[in-house]
């Protein structure tokens, strides 16, 4: 446990190191959620959104990219490399230059995917999506404990006796998913992969939180006396628990926010220790010897 700690603590030092690096330049704007706008006169390296829109009125030296938004050249502008666009598309003004080649991946929208999670536990929305949405998320929920009874009971089982862990990997995924996103936005070849890379993550975490559910369900059926309750049950009574906290303003967001953190922690660590068995498993069945290694 103190070895996997400390590794992640170096992982999450050296995004941190990637970001102070970047902005320390000063030269290239990566923003997540918010858009990148390049004004009249000024000149930046690169322009990164992710979730929003890239905006360049002045000068951009490398590339634009924009995932999940639109690339705007206005007039008098310059774009000395490429122009990427992820569910957007690229303008451009009279005036504009873009001196490389203009990339447009369409039919895929940051907002479009996320609204399952939204619609599950954002506050405001009205009743009838809620209740459609819960309906839907049930139906997932069951759907994944009939085809996959054993992977939701192997996450659940990490999650009830691992819960730091468990928040640890979530949290140190989150911190890398922004990198990765960027990573790949920046290369041509890695931009096909970030719809695909999304809606892994997404599965994963909701794969993840229907295993808290599980567990949240067990634990209350059990502390009514019902020895080894149903693993349907399970599911379904802590999905009715979790979306009632969901209706809470504010601290239900939050604590379901947190579910998903867990939830997405546990799905990683079994994927972890499921590549650590198997490599256990081929070492124990083909042994290094001497007469082997003579052969």
């Amino acid at each position: 446990m103190s070895n996997s700690i400390q590794r992640s603590a170096i992982l999450i030092l050296s995004v941190v190191t990637l970001f102070s690096g970047l902005q320390a330049r000063g030269k290239s704007v990566i923003k997540v959620g918010n858009d990148v706008i390049v004004r009249p006169g000024k000149t930046v390296k690169s322009a990164v959104s992710i979730g929003g829109d890239v905006r360049v009125y002045g000068t951009v030296e490398k590339d634009a990219v924009a995932v999940g938004g639109s690339v705007y050249v206005g007039p008098n502008a310059e774009i000395r490399e490429d122009a990427v666009s992820v569910g957007g598309d690229v303008s451009m003004e009279q005036g504009g230059v873009i001196y490389g080649d203009v990339v447009e991946v369409s039919g895929f929208r940051l907002g479009s995917v996320f609204m399952p999670i939204q619609q599950s536990c954002w506050w405001g929305i009205p009743w009838g999506f809620r209740l459609v949405s819960f309906f839907g998320l049930l139906a997932l929920a069951f759907l994944s404990v009939l085809l996959l009874p054993n992977q939701v009971t192997g996450v659940s089982k990490i999650i009830e006796t691992d819960v730091p862990r468990a928040i640890l990997y979530g949290i140190i995924a989150g911190i890398l998913f922004v990198p990765l996103m960027i990573m790949m936005a920046v290369s041509i070849l890695g931009i096909p992969l970030i719809p695909f890379t999304v809606m892994i993550t997404i599965l994963m975490a909701l794969f993840g939180y229907f295993a808290v559910a599980t567990v949240l369900g067990g634990r209350i059926l059990t502390s009514a006396n019902r020895p080894e309750p149903s693993i349907l049950l399970n599911v379904f009574l802590g999905l009715i628990i979790l979306w009632i906290i969901g209706l809470i303003p504010v601290l239900g967001r939050l604590i379901k926010i947190v579910v998903y953190v867990i939830g997405l922690g546990g799905v990683l660590i079994a994927i972890v220790e499921r590549r650590r068995l198997s490599r256990v498993r081929v070492t124990v069945e083909n042994p290094k010897t001497e007469e082997n290694a003579g052969e």
